[in-house]
């Protein structure tokens, strides 16, 4: 995450960049494993708390969709580094099923980050006439 310059330039911990990726991986994990491609409601969850906690971090919507991007990143280096023992007879499936499920993820973490700024810009927008 400190390789792009804009996520290195926010002013958080290591941990707190990469706190959700171990949850992010287990979701992708349990929606593989289960087979029907669906996401489950707890991913939809994490990704919306995901969502309004990377607001208060101070990231950009911009920033949540590099921050997929970068993670899809390291997920192909692992596979292609694995190639030789992937079973390939469902692994285009299996990878377009990984990849809605990051694009759904994202959409949801989108959607609770836009709620909790226009919410946040509302209340100072209050706040300003009420003075």
């Amino acid at each position: 995450m400190l390789s792009n310059p804009e996520l290195a330039a926010l002013r958080i911990k290591d941990e707190q960049r990469i706190e959700d990726i171990p949850h992010i991986l287990a979701e992708l994990v349990a929606m593989l494993e289960l087979g029907s491609g669906e996401v489950l409601q707890s991913t939809l969850r994490g990704a919306e708390q995901r969502g309004r906690k990377r607001y208060q971090l101070g990231y950009t919507a911009p920033l949540l969709a590099t921050q997929v991007r970068i993670l899809e990143r390291a997920i192909y280096d692992v596979i292609h580094k694995n190639l030789p023992s992937v079973n390939l007879s469902f692994f285009m499936f299996e990878l377009k099923q990984l990849n809605e499920s990051l694009a759904i993820q994202l959409e949801h973490t989108i959607k609770a980050y836009m709620d909790v700024a226009t919410r946040s810009q509302s209340g100072q927008q209050e706040s300003g006439h009420q003075t």
